[in-house]
């Protein structure tokens, strides 16, 4: 924000200077269009006033002195359209008050000839000058409308107000000169005389009201010339005798003297053209200056914004080829060990941080994920090994049953041949009972735990059938089996034990018998 402050300000200081210089061109350039026009005013007022004096006389005053003074306002016209031919003025007004003026000069030849051929009123003579040295004067009031100095507008408009105070005195040099001519002002001429005065003394005053000091003292030395006094007193004679028949004045002596006091004015008028073109050139010098400054200062401020964005750039360039390595390590060689150097409060410096961060935490994480990878490959190695040695011992389990499964078919069949044999030496205990009879009660007890063993022995003959066909699931009843088997064995044993010894008890009773 501040930069773009500093900026900011930087190209409106330019700007502002470049606005004024630009200004101050232009106001320098019109102020010396209005010198220009004021030279040909000058004239056109003394044309008005031998013309006044002319038609006033009947032809007979100013008759040698005005061909050389209309050849002397030609010349200064000719000045004034060389110099509008030399200098290019690009605002519309300007423009448009040249071609006005230009009509109203075109004008001036027809207006000339009336004038020689005493065709023309007086009045229109006086009010056709009058009205081309009021365009001719308005360039002025053009300058003050441009201006955005205040100085200079100020300037402006009290150089505005002197020259129509000496329009007002050139008018009133003309119409005393045709009053004296005459010896008498003509219907209405007194009033105008009046008028024109008051309205001179007016502009003299707004011009002593915004003239600057020294101006306003050059005004006031000047009007310690002699002419002037001599002015004022044929001013005074013609106001007292306002109402006689026949002025007693020299209509040649008083435009003579009005001619030295409008002279005294011009004096004024170059003076202060020169003082206005004098604080225009120097504003512009000023607003050059500061322009050649700020441009100066914005070239140094911008060489030192270059420096500073190139270190800037290249660290930013550093920090992202460092950053497009560390991603490019970690995308393409899948190496997370990758980690970037820049790191800072910037940006940059955040993302650098923060990338470092996450691959630190997807290291660990695929550090963790590797290690139980490791486990889970083990474990499934130990199952592997597990699930293949419960195999081998399914399968030497299967080998087992199968031989245990033989086994026990055998010991059925023994059981079934030691039932077969039990019930013989039952039959036998029978017989050798019906023929010992003396040893029956022995015969019939040792028969009786016979039944039980046989009893004993088909229950077991059923639960080894069972056992059998329960063999899908002998794992788990191996031990059973086992049992069982021991038990059948030595149950049989004994039940052989027992027969044997009924067996012999019997023969030792049916030797007996």
């Amino acid at each position: 924000g501040y930069k773009k402050l500093t900026h900011l300000i930087g190209v409106n200081a330019v700007l502002s200077s470049l606005s004024t210089n630009n200004e101050m061109e232009q106001l320098s350039k019109y102020t010396k269009l209005s010198s220009v026009y004021s030279e040909l005013v000058h004239e056109l007022q003394k044309e008005r006033g031998m013309t006044a004096g002319f038609l006033g006389s009947k032809g007979v005053k100013f008759a040698y002195k005005l061909p050389t003074q209309r050849q002397k306002t030609s010349s200064i016209d000719e000045k004034r359209l060389a110099y509008w031919q030399t200098n290019q003025f690009d605002n519309q007004q300007i423009q448009r008050l040249n071609d006005n003026i230009n009509q109203r000069i075109n004008m001036l030849a027809q207006i000339r000839s009336n004038v020689d051929d005493l065709s023309i009123p007086l009045s229109d003579a006086l009010a056709f000058y009058t009205q081309t040295n009021e365009l001719l004067l308005s360039v002025s009031t053009i300058i003050s409308t441009i201006s955005t100095d205040a100085e200079i507008t100020k300037e402006t408009v009290a150089y505005y107000n002197f020259l129509q105070g000496k329009e007002r005195a050139g008018i009133e040099r003309a119409i005393l000169t045709g009053t004296f001519a005459s010896g008498k002002f003509a219907p209405g001429g007194y009033q105008k005389f009046i008028h024109f005065l008051s309205e001179q003394n007016t502009y003299f005053y707004s011009f002593n009201a915004f003239a600057s000091n020294e101006n306003k003292r050059y005004f006031n030395q000047k009007q310690s010339e002699p002419s002037i006094k001599e002015v004022k007193k044929l001013r005074e004679i013609a106001i007292d005798n306002a109402n006689s028949k026949n002025l007693n004045v020299d209509a040649t002596h008083w435009f003579e003297q009005a001619t030295k006091r409008i002279g005294v004015l011009k004096d004024i008028e170059d003076e202060l053209t020169s003082s206005l073109l004098l604080l225009t050139k120097d504003n512009q010098e000023n607003a050059f200056n500061s322009l050649l400054y700020y441009v100066i200062s914005s070239l140094l401020i911008l060489l030192l914004v270059a420096v500073f964005s190139f270190y800037i750039l290249k660290d930013l360039h550093s920090q992202v080829v460092d950053l497009t390595c560390v991603m490019s390590k970690v995308s393409d060689g899948n190496d997370l060990t990758a980690r970037a150097k820049f790191i800072g409060k910037s940006e940059l410096g955040q993302i650098s941080t923060a990338l470092n961060l996450t691959l630190e935490k997807f290291s660990g994480a695929m550090n963790e994920i590797s290690t139980s990878s490791t486990m889970l490959a083990a474990a499934a190695e130990e199952t592997s090994q597990t699930c293949e040695h419960n195999s081998q011992s399914l399968v030497e389990q299967q080998d087992e049953i199968t031989l245990i499964a033989a086994a026990i078919e055998e010991l059925s069949a023994t059981v079934k041949e030691v039932a077969g044999n039990t019930q013989l030496a039952a039959d036998s205990a029978k017989e050798a009972d019906d023929q010992a009879q003396g040893g029956a009660g022995v015969v019939q007890e040792s028969y009786h735990s016979i039944e039980r063993l046989a009893e004993e022995i088909n229950n077991l003959a059923l639960r080894i059938t069972s056992l059998h066909e329960s063999s899908n699931n002998i794992t788990s009843v191996v031990d059973v089996i086992k049992c069982v088997a021991e038990q059948t064995n030595l149950l049989a044993l004994n039940a052989a034990i027992e027969a044997a010894r009924a067996g012999e008890q019997g023969r030792g009773f049916a030797v007996v018998a």
